[in-house]
Order: structure tokens, then C-alpha cells, then sequence
């Protein structure tokens, strides 16, 4: 019986090692550090930089801080947010970290994993992460929060799914959206990219194509604050903030 203990204890104890060697030796750097580097891959392809890292490698793929920095001036400090494709959770955290109970998600199982355990590594309990992949059926149930994040996802809505179901995912976001939402897409004067004819619709000015469809979806005003380029990419993409219109106050007319 002893000899069956000690085999299945050192059964457990190979497991337990293998588990640890994955996420990089449990405890290391932070709790977790190499585990990070495996599951998000090679910093330097990375989209955003990962917080709480010695990691800015992320910046020369795409400028994540300034757009913060352009971002934070519009946002309320209370509140809840939805980080739409959220990545590693850059803007997840920030959001967090300024007061807003945020949750992020993405259809990517690494970037869950990722994000997941930078947030247990930071300590951060107002950010929460989920794996989801949008469609109209997903973004339907989503919560209603006060601010929405959707930053470089609707031209892949677009490529991925089409227009009109895009569209429809877009609908569903503004009405889970009570204060306003930060939009930016790419843009079909990318013409280094494989898919910018798919992005005809937006004619030869893209960046009045966004503010006409916000505002369509039931945006009272559409500002842009201002523009970023993308991957790897030189084009400009328009960085705009969309409010909603305030709450009506229904007031007693009757006379005194």
C-alpha cells in the first residue's frame, strides 16, 4: 500500500511540475512571469504592451499609450466598461486602475490567458476577462455598461462575418452603451492591407463614414480626439469618442 502511495504522490508531484514549468515556475518573477512570455508569445509581435512588465516592445507595433493618453481626459472614474477585443487587457487595466469596473474580451484563447494572469499578478480585481467570440447572438447578451471600448474590431467584424452582420453587432454594442463609446476601425484607405476594398463603403473619406454610422446608431455626437496609425501600417486611423444623449427627465406637466 505504501509503495502505491508513494507512486501516486510522485505521479502528482511530476504533474504539478510540468504544470509550473508552463506557466513559467510558479513564484518567479512576480508569480508568473515566464508563463507570460509563453502564452502571449514574442513580445515584439504583441499588439500591446503587458501590464506590469518591463514591456514597451509593444509600442512600435502600434502606439497603445498615446491612444490611452488621447482616451482617459472623456471617461467617467465610476462606473463599468467593456474593452471589445481587449488583447492582453492594456485598456482593461488602465479603465480599472481609473475607477471603472471593466471587463474585457476577445475571441483569442492565449490573449484570455494572458490578460488573465496579468491581472493576478497586479492584484487587479476590478478587471475581469472573458473568451468571446462576437456575433450578433454573443453581443446580445453582453451587460450594459457605461462605456465602450471598441478599438480596431469592426473591420474584422466586416472581413470575418460581413457587413450586414457587423453592423447588427455594432447596434447591439451602442444599445449595451448608456454614456459613450470609443470607436476606432480600419479604414478602406489602407491600401497596404488585404482587405481595404472590403471597406468600399466607406467611400473616399472614411473618417465621415464613422461619425455618419455612430451616429446612425443612435450617437447624439461623434468627436474625433484623435488619430493613430495602424499595424504596421502608415494610414491614420480616426480615434473618435461617441456620447449617447442625455437621459430624458420625465417631469409632472399637469398644471399646479
Amino acid at each position: 500500500m505504501n509503495r502505491v502511495v508513494r507512486g501516486v504522490r510522485g505521479r502528482l508531484r511530476r504533474v504539478r511540475k510540468a504544470l509550473f514549468r508552463r506557466l513559467g515556475g510558479y513564484g518567479r518573477i512576480g508569480g508568473m512571469g515566464l508563463g507570460l512570455q509563453r502564452i502571449s508569445g514574442d513580445t515584439a509581435s504583441s499588439y500591446q504592451p503587458r501590464v506590469g512588465l518591463d514591456d514597451q516592445s509593444a509600442e512600435r507595433v502600434r502606439p497603445t499609450t498615446a491612444r490611452w493618453e488621447a482616451i482617459v481626459p472623456h471617461l467617467p472614474t465610476t462606473g463599468a466598461a467593456l474593452d471589445v477585443g481587449c488583447n492582453n487587457g492594456f485598456f482593461t487595466f488602465m479603465m480599472a486602475d481609473h475607477g471603472l469596473f471593466s471587463l474585457g474580451i476577445d475571441s483569442s484563447s492565449r490573449n484570455i490567458a494572458t490578460a488573465r494572469l496579468l491581472a493576478l499578478r497586479n492584484d487587479a480585481p476590478h478587471a475581469a476577462f472573458a473568451r468571446l467570440h462576437l456575433t450578433p447572438q454573443t453581443a446580445a447578451s453582453l451587460p450594459t455598461v457605461d462605456v465602450v471600448l471598441c478599438l480596431s474590431v469592426f473591420h474584422h467584424l466586416v472581413r470575418h462575418q460581413g457587413l450586414e452582420e457587423a453592423t447588427e453587432v455594432m447596434r447591439l454594442l451602442a444599445s449595451k452603451t448608456q454614456r459613450l463609446m470609443v470607436f476606432e476601425t480600419g479604414q478602406a484607405d489602407e491600401v497596404s492591407k488585404s482587405w481595404w476594398q472590403e471597406l468600399a463603403f466607406m467611400g473616399e473619406d472614411p473618417q465621415a463614414w464613422v461619425s455618419e454610422f455612430l451616429t446612425g446608431l443612435g450617437f447624439a455626437r461623434v468627436r474625433q480626439i484623435g488619430s493613430f496609425p495602424g499595424h504596421k501600417n502608415a494610414v491614420e486611423r480616426a480615434l473618435v469618442v461617441a456620447e449617447k444623449p442625455p437621459a430624458s427627465t420625465e417631469r409632472d406637466q399637469r398644471p399646479a
